[in-house]
């Protein structure tokens, strides 16, 4: 199992040794950011509390990995402990809000549809994961595991794209583009047989995918 992010950038530099440092290591961040945004491999629940009238909850991912991610996307959202079908989108919306002077994730239920009655864990979120800018090595060992030879094909594709710099390969830009689709193909296959049968969800998350 690949436990070590530098891994990554490792694998890319040897591909392309002219290439520096700096160019290998953004372009690995770029194409981990994508991979996960494209195949919301990277779920995680997070529950809390509900207060009655509340519009507003905070999305804490900082118990996901050594630094919080960034929140990609919503996946599903269940108001009430044993409510096991999702809230409509129509009832909240997904923001980036400035809390006790910090941008935070956020959940606002809109009018009409602020919860009424203080219920614990009664809020669970899905959410989709990506690594955050300032640190991008942070990052699940099970998600970089799987997601490893995705990641390394897009940084490459990108690198060898690159038709200014000397190291560019258009034939290898096109053959790492496609080895990049599939894998972004594989691993939405394989997300597709956990959380679906016969195409409709039967777990938003379940046990032993994370």
């Amino acid at each position: 199992m690949i436990t070590n992010p530098d891994w990554l950038w490792e694998q890319v530099f040897i591909q392309i040794p002219r290439c520096p440092l700096n160019f290998v290591k953004a372009s690995v961040r770029e194409a981990t950011r994508d991979f996960l945004t494209r195949t919301d491999f990277w779920r995680a629940d997070l529950t809390m509390d509900v207060v009655a009238d509340q519009d507003v909850y905070s999305l804490d991912t900082s118990g996901e990995a050594d630094a919080a991610p960034d929140v990609s996307r919503i996946c599903n959202l269940y108001l009430g402990v044993d409510n096991k079908t999702p809230t409509s989108t129509s009832h909240y919306k997904f923001d980036i809000q400035e809390v006790d002077e910090v941008d935070t994730y956020v959940v606002e239920f809109l009018v009409g549809y602020i919860p009424a009655a203080n219920e614990t864990d009664g809020l669970k979120v899905t959410v989709s994961l990506i690594p955050s800018l300032s640190n991008s090595t942070s990052i699940s060992t099970f998600v970089l595991d799987k997601c490893a030879l995705g990641i390394i094909y897009g940084a490459l594709s990108f690198l060898y794209g690159l038709s200014s710099r000397p190291w560019a390969n258009s034939q290898d830009a096109l053959r790492y583009e496609q080895e990049y689709t599939k894998q972004l193909a594989i691993l939405s296959g394989e997300q597709d047989q956990q959380f679906r049968a016969n195409g409709v969800e039967v777990a938003h998350n379940p046990v032993g995918w994370l």
